[in-house]
């Protein structure tokens, strides 16, 4: 299978692609307390959302899925441009789907 670019790259400086998997976090969600013992690493990837690249309604987003099988999409926003949003690629549905679950 053959996916579109986005046109958009992530946090590491990656080409984002339809079909991709990624880790998706805006800052402002939550903030670290003092007395967490978790790593900012490991505290980052218990909170942020994975979430599959698609085109939906004329745009790149991210799909989400609640356990009840709805989705939610996001637009991608741009990992250059928008300082608040921490996004990265972690595979892809075909090689590594279980990132999804």
């Amino acid at each position: 299978d053959v996916y579109d670019w986005t046109g958009l790259i992530d946090k590491a400086g990656n080409d984002i692609y339809e079909g991709d998997v990624a880790r998706y976090l805006v800052r402002d969600w939550s903030s670290k307390s003092s007395d967490d013992p978790r790593t900012i690493d490991e505290y980052i990837n218990d909170i942020a959302r994975v979430e599959e690249v698609v085109f939906y309604d004329g745009k790149f987003s991210l799909r989400g899925t609640y356990t009840d099988g709805s989705h939610s999409y996001t637009r991608i926003p741009n990992a250059d441009c928008d300082r608040t949003t921490i996004l990265k690629v972690i595979g892809n549905i075909h090689t590594t789907p279980e990132l999804l679950k």
